[in-house]
């Protein structure tokens, strides 16, 4: 019998690609890469097995303050299962305290599981969040772009944060990354991913002090152009960036 060599237990690159999931249309906001067929088992373990830590499959990023060391723990083992396929680990633990999949594409995911527990996990997602919004209501394959989808339909298309309280270097990141996700529908803002940005402690307390008002006419215009102009460029422009940084300079 041939001795079983390590080479023998990784995919080759065109069993890899075999193995892809791709699924159609754009990518949605959490996406961060194509699924592969083996994180099926995964997904469906960790949705029966662990409640806790069945909410990395809503958004594919969650905070330990949020799921407990117990359940981290619980993701960044499941590589190392018995029986696991030997490729690039799925879940990854991050410097911010926060466990993150490494391939997660909703389209995928939400279709391994039940979605009653994806209306279940977006429930808890909006308690923790404080948004109001009704968990059936996902108007897209993603949590925080229906969301915002939600945000625009109860305070306007043209809506912005508006701070309670004094503006300072972190409040002026957290509000200006909100702002180009209502005005322009792009997350990346300092190439911090959505996911990232909403599963940080700190972005749920400084929503306590956010309100929101409706841009003014002469800003509504301004809007609109940017949008005619940059709308089908699918990262943040300069000129929008700009646009939404200008909105919190004194």
């Amino acid at each position: 019998m041939e001795k079983e060599t390590n080479e023998d237990l990784y995919l080759s690159e065109e069993d890899l690609k075999k193995a892809t999931i791709i699924t159609e249309g754009r990518a949605s906001w959490t996406f961060r890469a194509h699924n592969l067929i083996f994180d099926r088992l995964a997904i469906k373990g960790i949705a029966k097995i662990h409640k806790k830590a069945a909410r990395i499959l809503l958004t594919g990023e969650t905070h330990v303050d949020y799921i407990g060391l117990e359940a981290l723990n619980f993701l960044a083992g499941m590589d190392a299962m018995p029986g696991s396929i030997p490729l690039e680990p799925l879940f990854l633990e991050t410097k911010r305290g926060t466990i993150r999949m490494r391939r997660f594409d909703p389209k995928y995911v939400w279709r391994c599981v039940d979605p009653m527990l994806i209306v279940e996990l977006a429930e808890e997602e909006i308690n923790r969040l404080r948004i109001g919004m009704d968990p059936y209501a996902l108007e897209y394959f993603d949590f925080y772009e229906s969301m915002i989808w939600y945000m625009k339909e109860k305070n306007g298309d043209f809506c912005v944060p508006s701070l309670k309280r004094t503006m300072n270097r972190d409040t002026h990141f957290r509000t200006t990354y909100f702002s180009c996700l209502l005005l322009f529908g792009k997350p990346g803002y300092m190439g911090v991913e959505v996911s990232e940005y909403f599963s940080d402690p700190e972005t749920l307390e400084g929503l306590k002090d956010i309100d929101f008002r409706v841009l003014n006419e002469r800003e509504q215009k301004e809007v609109r152009k940017l949008r005619e102009e940059y709308g089908r460029i699918n990262a943040l422009t300069y000129a929008e960036l700009r646009f939404a940084i200008q909105l919190y300079q004194e």
